[in-house]
């Protein structure tokens, strides 16, 4: 069992065997989000038990007097119930969806899968270093962004070389993806080379639920974590919020 968000449904209705049930209790009481969900489609399957249970024949019969009487609508004990089963119903469904979306939503993403590109110096000193392209990586290190941002800009509209404009455009990439400005991100990555950008890319088309630009993408670059993307991207909770 790889997957246990897939087998929620067997666990519930008791189909797992003996060894697979034991193995799906002892990741739930390690993974929270698998708890979650457990406990989300539990109060969901009850409240449709509720609306199935309830006897049919007495709420069209209601229904069949109340067009016979002038009777105001909001005294019909029917009508009461079903507004209520519905309202259980709409917010089980909207809370799960809730639940589902922080799964592929940016700080899960990030704390998932982002990696912070590796400074090539081993000086840590900003008060040290002797270029502006030092300076902008380090404060990069030391999560200032606002400040690396400006110094990477200047590396761009000035005489730097080449290689010092690629890396600094894949820094702003990061620095935007950071800050959740994908679009801006994008285009940044546009203008470099550096293999490095392909798994930010990736994560931005994870989160826009753009599975099209995910997977041409794998196609130009594979990597297991873009192959891993592309498979979560598949899963039946990801397509219900993308």
């Amino acid at each position: 069992m790889t997957d246990f968000f897939e087998h929620i449904d067997a666990y519930v209705n008791g189909q797992l065997n003996k060894d697979d049930r034991q193995n799906f209790e002892e990741e739930m009481a390690r993974d929270t989000d698998l708890k979650k969900a457990v406990d989300n489609h539990s109060m969901v399957s009850e409240a449709l038990e509720l609306l199935i249970e309830e006897d049919i024949r007495s709420i069209v019969d209601q229904v069949q007097e109340s067009q016979a009487k002038v009777i105001p609508l909001y005294k019909k004990r029917w009508f009461i119930f079903i507004a209520a089963t519905f309202t259980i119903l709409f917010g089980a469904y909207f809370g799960f969806r809730a639940y589902l979306e922080s799964l592929y939503g940016h700080d899960q993403v990030y704390a998932d899968y982002y990696e912070f590109p590796k400074n090539p110096y081993t000086t840590r000193s900003v008060e040290i270093s002797s270029t502006t392209f030092e300076r902008s990586m380090y404060l990069f290190d030391l999560r200032r962004f606002e400040e690396s941002e400006s110094l990477f800009q200047e590396i761009l509209a000035n005489n730097s070389s080449n290689d010092e404009k690629e890396i600094a455009a894949l820094y702003l990439g990061n620095i935007y993806f950071l800050q959740q400005k994908y679009q801006q991100s994008l285009e940044y990555f546009e203008m470099t080379n550096d293999k490095r950008k392909y798994e930010v890319m990736a994560q931005i088309f994870y989160i826009q639920g753009d599975k099209e630009k995910l997977t041409n993408l794998n196609n130009v670059h594979t990597t297991d974590e873009i192959r891993l993307l592309i498979k979560n991207s598949n899963s039946w909770r990801y397509n219900l919020v993308k």
